[in-house]
């Protein structure tokens, strides 16, 4: 899973120290990091912890409220994380609970390069889109869609 860690702005390592903190007490008393383990290429306790709240940051898929529409929780579905990005996807994911199912939206010409899913809102205009995934995702999307569009040759998108 990656890990956006070492690009984190500051102010965002700060905020989730408390988090951090939290987590290595938790995996201090539960046995599953003990005093003495290797600590991983990393460097310290603290990185790790950060580095797995990256992944799940970077990999997580929101857990909403059917009825709300509220965000209830994160959840890795580890197959669904091998998906790229496109602001033009030819997969969608579709949430059942705990149960995540990736389908396709059209049918997919043979050679195309990948299956590929939405990080964000494809409403969304190419700079809101790029600004969005640059912050939360840490890349510039080059996908067949937003090329076109930053060239000025996109067809017309119907709403």
């Amino acid at each position: 899973l990656q890990s956006h860690y070492l690009d984190w702005p500051t102010e965002d390592v700060h905020d989730w120290r408390k988090t951090k903190n939290f987590m290595l007490k938790i995996l201090e008393e539960s046995g599953l990091l003990e005093e003495g383990d290797p600590e991983d290429d990393i460097g310290n306790r603290g990185d790790f912890v950060l580095h797995l709240i990256s992944k799940i940051e970077s990999n997580g898929f929101g857990l909403w409220s059917p009825k709300k529409g509220v965000c209830m929780g994160r959840a890795i579905f580890p197959r669904a994380s091998y998906f790229n990005h496109s602001c033009d996807p030819n997969c969608e994911c579709i949430q059942d609970g705990m149960i995540m199912t990736i389908r396709t939206k059209r049918p997919v010409e043979e050679g195309e390069a990948s299956l590929t899913i939405s990080y964000i809102d494809t409403n969304l205009p190419l700079g809101a889109r790029r600004a969005r995934l640059q912050e939360e995702y840490f890349f510039t999307c080059g996908c067949e869609r937003c090329n076109a569009e930053s060239n000025g040759t996109a067809p017309a998108r119907k709403l």
